[in-house]
């Protein structure tokens, strides 16, 4: 296995992987149902209005639920 030593090259790579990760939505949408993808967009919209809605209240364990998504230091806002 190649050992990345720079961190910019590994935090370029991961930036890549999730550019990559969204090229599930347009195959989706080519080979399921139409009905299904409506049903499946509608309901990621929704838990994202969840998300974004608790992020601008700063709910109390709103960060603690995304704490493996995003680091200590910007998920608790210092």
């Amino acid at each position: 296995m190649i050992e990345l030593k720079s961190k910019s090259f590994k935090t370029e790579l991961y930036r890549k992987a999730i550019h990559l990760s969204s090229l599930w939505m347009p195959l989706l949408i080519i080979s399921m149902p139409r009905n299904f993808c409506i049903i499946l967009f509608c309901g990621l919209l929704a838990a994202n209005f969840l998300v974004e809605y608790a992020a601008y209240q700063k709910m109390p364990g709103s960060a603690r639920c995304f704490a493996g998504c995003l680091s200590k230091r910007s998920a608790t806002g210092k």
